[in-house]
């Protein structure tokens, strides 16, 4: 029952028997409820790489997201001089 199944990997399977041993000592370390805190271990293993994934998940949803494009300006704003610009003085010729 505690080896690792194929869903598990060894370290998982490490993880999780940490975990039910950490429940059974804040149990007072009951004999005979082994079974029970590997389960209870398990769910919560599972319950956090769920949680896990979702965050991942949403990450990569929000990183293929395409970025909004700035408004456009329209054809020739970027060159155009305002009115109230002053035009620079050109030199006159010499005579």
């Amino acid at each position: 029952m505690n080896t690792p199944t194929p869903e598990t990997t060894p370290t998982d399977h490490e993880a999780i028997a940490g975990l039910a041993y950490a429940l059974w000592e804040q149990d007072g370390r009951q004999s005979n409820r082994d079974l029970d805190y590997w389960l209870r271990a398990e769910q919560q293993f599972q319950a956090q790489r769920n949680q896990n994934a979702l965050v991942v998940t949403a990450r990569s949803a929000e990183a293929l997201t395409p970025m909004a494009k700035p408004a456009a300006k329209p054809a020739g704003a970027g060159n155009a001089r305002s009115a109230s610009t002053p035009r620079a003085k050109e030199p006159r010729p010499r005579a």
